[in-house]
């Protein structure tokens, strides 16, 4: 009972191994801004064009020729300079339409219901600014993929503006990759 005991403890490190993690995503399922395009494109409202389709487009085509071949849309002569064309609704008139002007050739022009156009979330154009964007100056090379919407009714509830009731173009550009 009255027996003193010296003990040395010595504490060696001992790391646990622990089982490898695995991390696993669904297949196919896009991620960043394109989950929002295939989010879209699900609803099954308007016409959606991927990176494949563009690529079918060719090298060097433009959105021009892309929506040259979407039923509901129209391509219309830009006033000035009198070259090029901006994407507007086949919808018929509307409170939309933009008054007619005179044409390069000095006759009426018609003026449509122009598409507003956003690019990757943010609108770069909508209905009531100066002379909307020339589609054929737009590479679809830039572009992931697309999407189209004819009308307000197409056009997904997070994307409708009161600037949308014409119909509404969508482009994603391309990240990550050299174009």
């Amino acid at each position: 009972a009255g027996d003193t005991v010296d003990v040395d403890l010595l504490l060696l490190r001992s790391a646990t191994q622990l089982a490898p993690l695995e991390v696993v995503a669904p297949a196919g399922r896009a991620l960043g801004k394109m989950a929002r395009f295939e989010d879209h494109r699900k609803a099954g409202l308007g016409r959606f064009y991927d990176r494949q389709a563009l690529i079918k487009q060719g090298d060097s085509a433009v959105l021009a020729g892309l929506l040259r071949g979407t039923a509901g849309i129209r391509l219309i002569q830009l006033p000035s300079p009198c070259t090029g064309a901006a994407a507007a609704s086949a919808r018929g008139v509307g409170s939309m339409e933009v008054p007619a002007r005179m044409s390069c050739l000095g006759s009426p022009m018609y003026m449509g219901c122009y598409l507003t156009i956003m690019i990757d979330g943010v609108m770069a154009w909508t209905w009531g600014e100066p002379d909307p964007p020339n589609v054929e100056d737009i590479n679809l090379g830039e572009f992931q993929a697309v999407e189209v919407y004819r009308g307000p009714s197409e056009v997904p509830i997070e994307l409708n503006r009161t600037s949308s009731a014409c119909g509404m173009l969508v482009l994603w550009t391309r990240t990550g990759e050299n174009p």
